[in-house]
């Protein structure tokens, strides 16, 4: 239900909110405080026209997926492959700002993308990449707590991201239509994450329910009542602790 909630919202944004067909083609660059006065991505090899094609080896199909793999690369710089007049090109080493958030060194877009005249296609092509470009994003951030790429600290739970959303609205000057991209935008985020989660191979959650009947089905026998019941409470209780810390967590970081 979750996750039909969250194409009902990527929906709407493409609708109605997106008002051309968003590339990856870059457009201008947006300059930064250096003797160059050039973008720093700029000064790393990137021009005018490059399609962004891949970053970090990973493929990306529209802006979201920038600015994920930028933000997820954790390092001073990253390698992109362009599409430039028609043949690929890979730029090793290329520079973006980098902020630190919660460990993390984010790069940021130092670039603009082109938008073409908005069509019935475009906007399809448009939610559907937004739908899996954000369940790409849910399950590699979870790979990445789980490895240790991304640290513990950097994940929020309720508490964090309300915090979050607070900061923003009252930072962020917004129009009653801005607003309520806004608030779209986190639902679809929020409903993505939970339905995804959900369906996880874990017992206690609906996706390890979905394994034990599929097991069932298979090997044609009934799952010991007794033992799948402990399984499931003592995955319930280690769930439960896992959500603890992470708002104690939270609750600290408030201060």
């Amino acid at each position: 239900m979750n996750i039909i909630l969250g194409l009902i919202c990527t929906t709407i944004i493409g609708t109605f909110f997106v008002n051309c067909d968003i590339t990856t083609k870059v457009s201008s660059f947006i300059p930064t405080q250096t003797e160059s006065n050039m973008a720093l991505s700029e000064e790393s090899g990137l021009k005018i026209g490059d399609e962004i094609y891949k970053i970090n080896g990973h493929r990306t199909r529209d802006v979201t997926d920038i600015q994920y793999e930028l933000g997820l690369a954790n390092s001073e710089t990253t390698d992109v492959v362009v599409k430039r007049d028609g043949k690929l090109v890979t730029i090793e080493d290329v520079r973006f700002p980098i902020t630190e958030s919660q460990g993390l060194k984010v790069m940021n877009m130092d670039f603009k993308v082109v938008g073409e005249e908005k069509t019935f296609v475009g906007t399809l092509k448009y939610i559907g990449n937004s739908f899996i470009a954000n369940i790409k994003t849910v399950y590699r951030s979870l790979g990445g707590l789980i490895t240790g790429k991304i640290p513990l600290k950097s994940m929020s739970g309720i508490v964090g991201v309300t915090a979050t959303v607070s900061e923003t609205i009252e930072n962020t000057t917004m129009s009653f239509s801005d607003f309520i991209y806004f608030t779209l935008s986190l639902m679809f985020l929020l409903t993505i994450n939970i339905g995804l989660f959900n369906v996880l191979p874990i017992p206690a959650l609906d996706g390890g329910q979905s394994c034990a009947c599929v097991f069932e089905m298979i090997t044609k026998k009934k799952i010991n009542e007794k033992v799948y019941n402990t399984i499931t409470t003592v995955f319930f209780v280690l769930l439960l602790i896992f959500m603890a810390v992470v708002t104690v967590k939270d609750i600290f970081n408030l201060f």
